[in-house]
């Protein structure tokens, strides 16, 4: 009778946290917050077969986001979209030429993506999950010789990511996720940004 009475407890409390889970992050939500994204450049053939990576410091740019969650028992899915607010410095490199010294940086600016978040609940305050996406970019290059120009970047987005219930509406949210864009060739040269970024925010569930 005592394992019976055991076993139905642990089988109501699961189902209980079960169901308190469901619904903890159910429904459409919006997030607010700052990325501190670390940005680089692998550059092949630039003077010669090879490929160098330059880079610059990082630094914290803002970011909105919105989506919609549906939890499946522990189980939880959402998809999301995000809008980085500011520029993300990319490069910082000088050369020196017969013309004389040229310096040069690159930005990655309008920076957005979309995102498939599977995850699970660790209780009914607490969800981790994995971003699988899509990115996309403008990088402008700023050269003191030879001028600027703006070329498009698309490509992939991995990362974890973590919820935590403050109300039944409100909820922190800290991420981690890796960038890697397609390269693009221009005169021989093949150019391909990638980035590293931790997100911390705040988010709202409607």
């Amino acid at each position: 009778m005592f394992i019976k009475n055991l076993a139905l407890t642990v089988t109501l409390s699961l189902a209980a946290s079960v169901s308190l889970a469901a619904g903890t992050f159910d429904g459409p939500f919006a997030h607010l917050g700052s990325n501190l994204a670390n940005t680089q450049e692998d550059v092949s053939n630039l003077v010669g077969p090879g490929t160098t990576t330059f880079s610059a410091k990082a630094r914290w740019v803002g970011q909105v986001g919105a989506g919609f969650s549906h939890a499946f028992g522990l189980f939880n899915l959402a998809a999301s979209a995000y809008y980085v607010l500011d520029d993300q410095d990319a490069m910082e490199a000088s050369f020196s030429t017969p013309y004389g010294v040229n310096a040069v940086n690159s930005k990655l600016k309008n920076t957005r993506g979309i995102s498939i978040e599977p995850g699970v609940y660790l209780n009914p305050s607490t969800l981790i999950y994995l971003k699988l996406g899509y990115i996309s970019a403008t990088r402008t290059l700023n050269t003191s010789l030879l001028g600027s120009r703006d070329d498009s970047f698309h490509g992939s987005t991995v990362g974890l990511g973590a919820k935590y219930a403050f109300t039944p509406a409100i909820y922190g949210i800290a991420e981690a996720q890796q960038g890697q864009f397609r390269a693009l060739t221009m005169d021989g040269v093949a150019i391909k940004p990638n980035s590293q970024t931790i997100f911390l925010g705040t988010g709202y569930k409607f």
